[in-house]
């Protein structure tokens, strides 16, 4: 059984958004599910990765090999909640979000949720705070440099805290980033209190 969004696939999703929430309902990761000749809605409340659709798919294509029944299958994965430390959003003071991706990164799962801060579709300011990612050994510089170059396309204000994540603040010049919007914090407290002083009401941070 195959799965994704390939014309051909046997699971295949379709019309994939990401909604903000309003007075309608949720918002998420919405698709369109089609097989075998069928095609249901899906919703995913509060994701708002598209890298999670691989994951509903393949979910739901077990469902599918295992005779469920695909309606109810749906309404299950809408449950999820994604763990603290893995893309999962708290509300923050002053009514704003924060996306707590904090569990132990690296470059593809750093870079996973700075798309994720550009894409999700409310909120007025994207605030990235980065920490640094151990054990790239000699990518180290490199890696997040290259991390700093996305922040700057994903965010209108960077954070950096620790010593390699000073790489990050030196990528994001490199790629155009305006002095001002970038802050170097050795530690988290320091990251907190300047943070405290720039926040607003709806960032996403």
């Amino acid at each position: 059984i195959t799965y994704g969004t390939n014309p051909i696939a046997n699971i295949r999703a379709s019309n994939v958004q990401l909604l903000a929430p309003s007075d309608l309902g949720s918002g998420g990761l919405a698709f369109k599910l089609e097989f075998e000749g069928k095609i249901l809605p899906v919703l995913l409340p509060n994701i708002y990765a598209e890298s999670f659709l691989s994951v509903a798919l393949a979910s739901l294509a077990v469902a599918h090999v295992m005779n469920q029944n695909m309606v109810t299958a749906i309404n299950d994965i809408g449950t999820y909640q994604t763990p603290p430390g893995r893309v999962h959003l708290i509300a923050g003071i002053g009514d704003t979000v924060l996306i707590d991706d904090t569990y132990n990164s690296s470059p593809a799962a750093c870079e996973a949720g700075l798309k994720m801060l550009h894409d999700i579709p409310f909120g007025n300011r994207k605030i990235a705070i980065i920490g640094d990612m151990l054990e790239l050994g000699k990518h180290t510089i490199e890696a997040h440099r290259a991390i700093g170059k996305i922040a700057k396309e994903s965010a209108a204000i960077l954070i950096t805290v620790g010593l390699r994540a000073k790489e990050c603040t030196k990528g994001a010049r490199d790629a155009g980033m305006n002095e001002k919007k970038i802050f170097e914090a050795d530690n988290a407290i320091t990251a907190a209190e300047y943070m405290r002083s720039i926040i607003k009401k709806g960032d996403v941070i």
